[in-house]
């Protein structure tokens, strides 16, 4: 039962991928902002990028990548800021 329920999950993970991932790294770096108090901002963007590249199974950086990294980037600042 689990399997059928984590193979469905895998599927839409990879339908909405980049709406996931980017969800998830904004979940990401606010759980370590957490963890550890940290009050550095760029730090979290520094480690939700490399995390958010090795999701992405090392794909090669475009234009949209690029992109969602600097909508990355303005989410965790206004999300540390709250």
């Amino acid at each position: 039962m689990s399997l059928s329920i984590g193979k469905q999950l895998i599927v839409k993970i990879n339908k909405k991928r980049r709406c996931v991932t980017l969800m998830f790294e904004v979940y990401f770096g606010k759980v370590l902002q957490e963890i550890f108090n940290f009050r550095n901002f760029y730090y979290l963007i520094v480690v939700s990028i490399v995390f958010f590249m090795k999701t992405m199974d090392g794909l090669i950086m475009n234009k949209k990548i690029i992109s969602t990294l600097i909508i990355l980037v303005i989410l965790t600042a206004s999300l540390s800021s709250v």
